[in-house]
Parts: structure tokens; C-alpha cells; sequence
């Protein structure tokens, strides 16, 4: 095999590996499918449909405690992260509010932002720390996926997943804010997946 065959065949490799775990600093916790989730994890999987329409595809992914208390950001779209929350009040609201994200850092918002994903199933990886690197406590968290799907038209998927016993998947539960949320909602079928 001479030298050229061999770089193509390594450059071929890595990108598919790169392909299959997306992790790098912007958004650092996406994969590919539950195969590729990390033992102590919990995964976040949806199904992401891109609307072709102006202030539209925003979402964000957190958890919180079953107090409410604001545990750490998973997932947020670049846009709504970087500012867009400023110059679109309807881009994902009730996150915007929880998150404290006008007090983040620049490093903070690379850490949990990416570009907002081509439609496909998707899955966000929650390391099981809080927003200061800090492990959680075994139990019952609280997993949220906060849609803008057309200015305040919007969605917010709720589900509960326990990290203190054997895995298991939970089902998030949608409410709309309008109609139009319901029925071009972006986002579908939102699950958290908690592999012991």
C-alpha cells in the first residue's frame, strides 16, 4: 500500500470516527446513538425536524433538581447562546431565565453551544455534574428540552430520570404555548436514557 492509499484510509478513519462521537468544546456532548453513550451517563435523544423559517430552530437542554433548582445546561443553540436571547425575547425563555446565561463567560457559553443541528435523531450527553464540574447526588433529576419553534410559539418537554439504581430510559411529557408549537413542532419524541 503506498503512502497516498494510506492517508486517505486515515484521514477516511478519523472522520468517521469524528462523525460518531461529536465531542469538542462547542456543544461537547452530542453522540450518535445509544451505542456510543458513556457508561455513567445520562443521554438526552430526540428527534429534531429543521423549520426553513426566520427565528425559528432554537432548543435547549437542561436539568434541574425535583426543587427546581437550576443543575446545569446540557445543550443550547449558538445563537440563543452567543446573544440571540437579547435581540429575540422568544428564543427558548424559560431556559434564558434559569440558566442565568447573561452572567456566563465566553468559556461557558462554548461549553454547552453548537450550531444548530441538521434534522435527524439526535442525543445529548448529561456527565452527570453541575454547572460548576461538581458530581451530582444519586437520584431523581428533572430533564427539560425547551423549543422556539416560531417566535412564541414554543415547547417545553418534561420528563424525570433516577441515577441511583439500574438504567433506565424516561419519556418526556410536551406542553405547547400555542398551535402552531403543536402541530410544526421541531422537536419529538424526547427521552433521557441513564446508562449505569
Amino acid at each position: 500500500m503506498n503512502k497516498f492509499m494510506r492517508i486517505t484510509i486515515l484521514a477516511l478513519v478519523s472522520m468517521m470516527a469524528f462523525s460518531l462521537v461529536a465531542c469538542g468544546s462547542r456543544g461537547s456532548g452530542m453522540v450518535s446513538s445509544e451505542s456510543v453513550q458513556p457508561a455513567g451517563t445520562v443521554a438526552v435523544a430526540l428527534d429534531f425536524v429543521e423549520r426553513k423559517t426566520y427565528s425559528s430552530n432554537q432548543f435547549a437542554i437542561w436539568i434541574e433538581d425535583l426543587e427546581g433548582n437550576f443543575v446545569k445546561t446540557v445543550y443550547v443553540t449558538r445563537f440563543t447562546a452567543d446573544g440571540g436571547y437579547k435581540k429575540r425575547e422568544d428564543s427558548v425563555p424559560v431556559w434564558v431565565s434559569k440558566s442565568h446565561i447573561d452572567s456566563a463567560s465566553k468559556k461557558e457559553i462554548d461549553a454547552i453551544s453548537g450550531a444548530t443541528p441538521k434534522s435527524g435523531s439526535l442525543m445529548y450527553i448529561w456527565d452527570l455534574t453541575d454547572q460548576n464540574g461538581q458530581k451530582v447526588a444519586a437520584g431523581e433529576y428533572k430533564f427539560f428540552v425547551e423549543t422556539t419553534v416560531y417566535k412564541e410559539s414554543q415547547s417545553v418537554h418534561t420528563g424525570v430520570i433516577d441515577i441511583s439504581g439500574e438504567a433506565m430510559t424516561a419519556v418526556a411529557e410536551a406542553d405547547y404555548t400555542t398551535d402552531l408549537a403543536k402541530d410544526e413542532a421541531i422537536i419529538a419524541d424526547v427521552k433521557a436514557i441513564w446508562k449505569k
